[in-house]
């Protein structure tokens, strides 16, 4: 019998983020594995999951480790940040601001936290890994998923743009073999 990952996430309020990582921390789990975040438009919600893990101590084996979750509403999620908790969490939280757009709050000062970009450019289009984000990548390159190997078909349907493009946003050379989205 296999254990799904999401069978072991214990799911806590937001409000509660930074008391159960700190009760981690006491508890000998000092290290931060994994902050990661899963976009879920169709619940209007981002869910936060983190893992934390202790080394073994005198006597055990294995690693400690815990599975932390939340669920984040509304357009800008918002988590209070509990980088002063974790080592290497700062890092995390960067990332997960620039690729989910969540805000951090100061757990401290009750403000929202400042957030260098890590990867992308001020150019780049904002949170690209929310669903929501058109995929800039497939309007460049030509789909391989739209070519046709019997000629014939081809000319009698309407050829539909590749998934996760918005319509326009297809080269010049392109726009006439991919129009429509209907």
């Amino acid at each position: 019998m296999s254990t799904e990952i999401t069978d072991e996430i214990a799911w806590v309020p937001h409000g509660e983020w930074v008391t159960v990582l700190a009760d981690a921390r006491r508890r000998g789990l000092t290290m931060l594995d994994l902050l990661t975040a899963v976009d879920r438009p169709e619940d209007e919600r981002v869910d936060v999951i983190a893992h934390v893990v202790g080394l073994p101590s005198a006597g055990t084996h294995g690693l400690a480790q815990e599975w932390w979750g939340s669920r984040l509403e509304g357009s800008v999620p918002l988590l209070t940040s509990s980088a002063h908790v974790l080592a290497g969490e700062s890092w995390h939280e960067r990332e997960l601001h620039e690729m989910f757009g969540i805000a951090f709050v100061n757990a401290t000062t009750g403000a929202l936290e400042v957030m260098t970009p890590l990867l992308l450019s001020e150019f780049a289009p904002a949170q690209p890994l929310r669903k929501h984000m058109p995929l800039v990548a497939r309007a460049v390159k030509p789909w391989p998923g739209a070519a046709d190997p019997d000629a014939r078909r081809s000319s009698q349907r309407r050829r539909q743009l590749p998934p996760g493009v918005l319509a326009g946003w297809l080269r010049e050379d392109t726009a006439g073999e991919d129009s429509t989205n209907d």
